[in-house]
């Protein structure tokens, strides 16, 4: 007897979450999904139309580089020592898979931006060369 009541007990206890879970309620409302924020707003009177479509299609990545620090290091080489199965990380390639061609695309903006060159140093580093570091 006591067996079933600590077990429909436990059983009650497991669904109640299940039941707050699925309840709406205006304080958990995603302020992104309200009406109010996705209307476009209009466009100033003294900007053309399509002004700020083409600011926005001119570089779409701009974005993800705008912390990228201001410099100009005179074509220096930095030299990045890595393990041999991280190549993927510091060596990409124009006609690559996707991942190839993005970092490869990355050093490139990098090298411009700040007027240097990469040179991965690419060394054994899994535990199983451990005996040929020295």
């Amino acid at each position: 007897m006591y067996k079933r009541l600590l077990t429909l007990i436990l059983a009650a206890l497991l669904l109640i979450p299940l039941f707050a879970a699925c309840g709406e309620s205006s304080t958990n409302a995603d302020p992104v999904a309200s009406p109010e924020t996705t209307a476009d707003p209009a466009p100033a009177a003294d900007t053309p139309a399509g002004a700020e479509e083409e600011e926005a299609e001119e570089d779409p990545d701009a974005i993800l580089y705008k912390d990228l620090p201001a410099g100009n290091y005179d074509g220096k080489t930095f030299t990045v020592l890595a393990p041999r199965h991280t190549e993927y990380d510091f060596v990409g390639d124009i006609e690559g898979d996707v991942i190839s061609e993005a970092v490869y695309k990355r050093n490139q903006l990098v090298e411009d931006a700040l007027s240097i060159t990469f040179n991965p140093v690419l060394e054994p580093g899994l535990w199983d060369d451990k005996d040929s570091f020295l």
